[in-house]
């Protein structure tokens, strides 16, 4: 009978056993980041519904109730294109996959835990506006802000998200170029 194998170098690079628990409570911290943004987008929305759909409004930013059963600025209406819930909420489930792996793929948030963070605020957003569509027909949007088109927290978690996304990958470091010496 062989003895297993105990040859370190053996072992993946950078994959030491004690780094594991480092991935697991960072994979971890992203899950809670997303869970945590998605469960303020629809108590937001659940609150917007209880006190505001019938017509009144909190002079804060204005709040005002109204669900979209469009994408953003009533584009496909004034493109008189036809829409439904659930095409709508396939084609963002499509996106987000496609963006999602794009992201990963090319490295922009490896290593970058602000980059990491942004795709996870921008995933949440996401999440809880296809949820929106596909359980209720439509996003709930309840905040105005004057010569704005109506938004929710989902939309600012996109946004924020991505821009989170755009900044690590501005500010990463960028590959030396290979010297001389190394190169004859």
């Amino acid at each position: 009978m062989l003895a297993p194998r105990t040859d370190p170098s053996a072992e993946p690079p950078n994959r030491t056993p004690s780094s594991f628990p480092r991935i697991a409570l960072r994979i971890g911290l992203l899950l809670s980041l997303v869970v945590g943004v998605f469960g303020c987008d629809h108590a937001t929305k659940m609150a917007a519904k209880a006190n505001l759909e019938g017509g009144q409004t909190v002079n804060v930013v204005e709040l005002r109730y109204t669900v979209n059963d469009d994408v953003a600025f009533s584009l496909l209406e004034r493109l008189k294109l036809p829409h439904s819930p659930l095409l709508l909420a396939s084609i963002a489930g499509i996106a987000i996959v496609i963006a999602g792996a794009l992201l990963f793929r090319s490295g922009i948030t490896k290593g970058s835990r602000i980059g990491q963070a942004g795709l996870a605020i921008a995933l949440a957003g996401g999440l809880g506006n296809i949820v929106d569509r596909l359980l209720r027909g439509g996003v709930i949007d309840f905040i105005h802000v004057k010569g704005w088109p109506i938004f929710n927290v989902a939309d600012i978690a996109v946004v924020v998200g991505m821009l989170l996304v755009a900044f690590a990958r501005n500010t990463r470091p960028k590959p030396k170029p290979a010297s001389r010496e190394s190169m004859s």
